[in-house]
């Protein structure tokens, strides 16, 4: 409870960068022991959004030193004021990282990831019928997990975390999600589902990007 609630109001910059955080007034607020509250603050000094420095005290660090793809902190800032910068900056990032993955995951995903790739497309295709934006997000983290993890390259696997994260982040009832722009969103999936089970690395990258892009362009004339 300590380590989501105070991570939260870090991320979200409810706590400003270099305010020093008083122990004793931390176990007052959420009742609990120094044990538990020193435990929570070296929880969130392993994801960078806090330093304790002998003498000082634990002092809260600015975006720069924070964990900035760790799930949890994509999380915590999904929620806040820096949800659009996020949601820029690791379209961004997915742009490169999701086309080079597509492009090694049509010529090394196994028979049965193909499989499994195209249930989750016709998921997403259901998804958007119906519009069911809890459904699509479901079926969207399940869709980019198989094409990270496809490129079978560990690094690339492990920003599947990263992604599923951000793309929890559009759940919100607030929020439009991607089901609003179908039914280019479904064909720019089925495209990349269909490059990826025939083996076509070329369209796959190219599919890949083109989804991240039409994304982008919504974020550049959204108001979040």
């Amino acid at each position: 409870m300590v380590v989501n609630e105070l991570g939260a109001e870090i991320a979200q910059g409810r706590v400003a960068a270099n305010e020093i955080l008083n122990v004793s007034d931390l176990c007052e607020r959420f009742g609990v022991s120094r044990s538990v509250i020193r435990e929570s603050l070296r929880a969130l000094e392993s994801l960078g959004l806090v330093k304790a420095r002998p003498q000082v005290g634990t002092r809260v660090m600015g975006i720069g030193n924070w964990d900035l793809l760790n799930a949890q902190v994509v999380n915590w800032r999904g929620y806040g004021p820096g949800y659009a910068t996020q949601m820029n900056e690791l379209l961004e990032m997915r742009r490169g990282v999701e086309g080079s993955a597509a492009r090694l995951a049509a010529t090394r995903m196994t028979d049965t990831e193909r499989r499994q790739l195209r249930v989750v497309a016709d998921q997403l295709i259901a998804a958007a019928g119906s519009k069911n934006g809890r459904e699509w997000v479901a079926a969207d983290v399940a869709f980019h997990r198989l094409v990270l993890e496809g490129s079978h390259n560990t690094v690339m696997a492990q920003f599947a975390d990263t992604v599923a994260a951000v793309l929890r982040t559009r759940q919100d009832t607030d929020r439009r999600t991607i089901t609003d722009q179908t039914p280019q969103s479904v064909n720019n999936h089925t495209s990349l589902a269909d490059a990826l089970i025939d083996g076509d690395p070329d369209l796959a990258e190219v599919s890949a990007i083109r989804i991240v892009d039409s994304t982008l362009k919504e974020f550049e004339h959204a108001d979040y």
